[in-house]
């Protein structure tokens, strides 16, 4: 699979604020902001060896469809209270999604909510099936290299 731009995946909690989950994030990510401009965002994990970086979105709803929205909204139970991205590392596709995976376990161990994996129709995951398999799928197979090397 040849991807042209980094992958990014999408959390949605209910009920946890924002201070929550930046506490949450501070305990395995650092903190990474370039200019005072710039908003805050995190690396994961906390070292130059980062495979995810996380920031915070709140227009994320505002570019799904309709159909989303309200599947988002449904296995949610309310309009999330906080949204994050993840955008994976395309420069090191297999381990980021290693990493992605132990940092939204993390993140929905602490607090209730989904992932879309913007991979197709089928691309919301709850923290069982992150932990499992949905349907025989592991989480983020579908940015996975397809090559012999992979873990």
């Amino acid at each position: 699979m040849q991807l042209s731009r980094a992958p990014t995946v999408g959390l949605s909690f209910s009920e946890a604020t924002v201070w929550k989950i930046i506490a949450a994030l501070d305990e395995v990510a650092e903190q990474c902001q370039l200019t005072n401009s710039d908003s805050v965002e995190w690396l994961f994990p906390a070292s130059e060896h980062w495979r995810v970086r996380v920031r915070f979105d709140d227009k994320a709803l505002e570019n799904c469809t309709e159909n989303e929205k309200e599947l988002v909204l449904a296995q949610v139970g309310t309009a999330p209270s906080a949204r994050l991205n993840l955008v994976l590392n395309l420069w090191a596709l297999d381990d980021a999604c290693d990493a992605a995976k132990i940092l939204i376990v993390h993140l929905l161990g602490k607090f209730h909510g989904i992932v879309d994996d913007g991979s197709s129709e089928d691309s919301i995951w709850s923290i069982e099936q992150i932990r499992d398999t949905k349907r025989g799928v592991e989480f983020l197979d579908c940015y996975r290299q397809k090559s012999g090397d992979r873990k």
